[in-house]
């Protein structure tokens, strides 16, 4: 009876323009065009820059907890402004490793309990880190660039 594009149309007031591909995912794999994609609501800002810096005088187990978890991540995943989350996530680190060597379960517990804590907060585990973005446009490997000449 009818053909292609017969029917009954959404009015404009009801229509929702809806993007398959977030914008942080247009940047990340480098489609991402200004004038295209400028005036998503979905865009993220980033309000902080620089590299979180680390403690003046880090113990051995400090300066490997930072080197996991902080210069293993790549750029812009943690700016400057997170330096003291990052910090108090060191120092509960570095007195549950003492607490180890030492042990001491009660003090080994505490830590543990209040560096989960700020793990949760700063995203470290396997699944938190699926959440993080990073503020600087990064090169996956494996994904290629897709080239469009269509605009």
């Amino acid at each position: 009876m009818g053909g292609v594009g017969s029917g009954r149309h959404a009015s404009p007031a009801t229509q929702v323009k809806r993007h398959t591909v977030p914008t942080v995912q247009l940047k990340l794999l480098g489609n991402y065009k200004p004038d295209k994609h400028g005036r998503r609501v979905d865009d993220v800002i980033a309000i902080a820059s620089g590299k979180p810096e680390p403690p003046a005088n880090m113990s051995e187990a400090g300066a490997q907890w930072w080197a996991w978890s902080v210069d293993s991540l790549p750029a812009g995943i943690y700016t400057k402004a997170d330096t003291g989350l990052l910090h108090q996530a060191l120092n509960w680190w570095v007195r549950w490793a003492a607490a180890a060597d030492a042990d001491d379960a009660v003090e080994m517990e505490r830590a543990t309990r209040n560096y989960v804590a700020l793990s949760k907060v700063l995203y470290f585990g396997p699944v938190g880190r699926t959440k993080l973005v990073s503020s600087e446009p990064v090169q996956v490997d494996g994904i290629s660039r897709r080239e469009r000449g269509n605009g």
